[in-house]
């Protein structure tokens, strides 16, 4: 079968452990000729560059083509639209079976429904990662760029969709009340994770505390992200400084914005416990997860949420309706009922619970997160 991921708004960058990166990955692990799609901009230190055209074979399978905006247009405007020159003529020559589009947004959906009116047979799949949240957070952004752009673009491509994959509970509702997606239409298809077997579990757990000079009885707490303000690393920090005790061990993986990262780095400094590794490849990430008895994402949403339950990690998690789903007795909703603080201290205090936290989290990993699953859904 050949699969088509077109990646236009989500910076795709090689060697990352986001969705359009595992996804295509796990594509090509099952056999399949996957060929992804992209803008010219990725990720480099935490921050958006732009980079070269390129066309290249990817060393975990997938072929990957870098194509430019439309040229003698604003790029401001290109770049809001991701209005691509060629995308047409890349989909013909690679002639899919099927397609995920990325993102129900942009433009080039029109082109994706001009080559599926031409191409019945083909299926058309596309993810949502839009929310009131993170989307249209702004007059300009919610009613030009998504009501009257977005919204039309996807409202003429619907008769060609086979299934909108909203990522969590919150896209669903703003895919069904905002852009008026019929229900029927729509299917969760969360964010997924890599979940490893109980060898190579306990393999990389044992080589990662070791590592990290952890020892059998300490209680090992991460926290991974590009932080900025609302990732709440400091009220973490400032929730953990209240949990006494030698055996609970505090470690950051990731990037420091420069408006947080002078109080990020006094509060580590005033606690011995606490350790900033810096930025972590998503191997080693993974390897570091599986070493944590606990993944602490108190604030905005983070696909490393998703991985950290698939390396069977108990979690707290801010209290909002799209981590509800993840929350099966592996861990804390925080925000609501409860504050961080609170979490920190009953986690402290039944830290007994972890073990059989942490099989919960495996259950929820094998039932909703697991790409070999996600993957398979595509090739119904």
């Amino acid at each position: 079968m050949k699969i088509l991921h077109i990646c236009l708004y989500s910076c795709f960058t090689e060697e990352m452990s986001y969705q359009d990166n595992e996804l295509p990955n796990q594509n090509a692990a099952d056999g399949h000729e996957v060929l992804i799609i992209c803008d010219t901009y990725k990720f480099e230190n935490a921050r958006v560059v732009k980079t070269k055209l390129e066309r290249k074979q990817l060393k975990e399978g997938p072929y990957l083509i870098r194509l430019p905006f439309k040229k003698h247009l604003p790029e401001k405007l290109t770049f809001h639209l991701r209005w691509m020159d060629g995308l047409y003529n890349e989909i013909a020559a690679f002639k899919p079976d099927v397609i995920l589009y990325h993102g129900a947004i942009g433009i080039e959906l029109l082109t994706v429904k001009r080559y599926l009116k031409m191409h019945p047979k083909v299926t058309l799949y596309v993810d949502s990662h839009e929310d009131f949240y993170n989307s249209a957070t702004s007059f300009i952004s919610k009613w030009i760029l998504h009501w009257m752009l977005h919204r039309s673009f996807l409202k003429r491509a619907l008769p060609y969709i086979t299934k909108i994959l909203p990522i969590n509970i919150s896209s669903i509702r703003f895919l069904r009340d905002f852009y008026g997606v019929p229900e029927d239409l729509l299917e969760f298809y969360p964010l997924g994770g890599k979940v490893p077997d109980d060898t190579e579990y306990g393999e990389k757990r044992a080589r990662t505390r070791a590592a990290l000079n952890i020892n059998d009885n300490q209680i090992l707490i991460v926290q991974s992200g590009k932080f900025e303000p609302r990732k709440k690393l400091a009220e973490s920090l400032r929730a953990f400084a209240k949990v006494k005790g030698d055996n609970f061990q505090f470690r950051i993986t990731g990037y420091f914005y420069p408006e947080v990262e002078e109080e990020l780095n006094a509060l580590i400094a005033a606690d011995n416990r606490v350790q900033f590794l810096g930025w972590k490849t998503p191997d080693e990430l993974g390897d570091i997860l599986c070493a944590a008895d606990l993944y602490s994402q108190p604030g905005t949403q983070s696909a490393t949420m998703q991985m950290s339950i698939g390396m069977r990690c108990p979690v707290i998690l801010d209290d909002e309706e799209s981590h509800v789903p993840y929350i099966d007795g592996n861990g804390w909703l925080t925000g609501k009922n409860m504050t961080i603080e609170q979490a920190f201290a009953d986690m402290a205090k039944n830290a007994e619970n972890l073990d059989e936290m942490s099989r919960k989290s495996h259950a929820v990993a094998l039932r909703l997160l697991d790409y070999k699953l996600l993957a398979a859904r595509l090739y119904r």
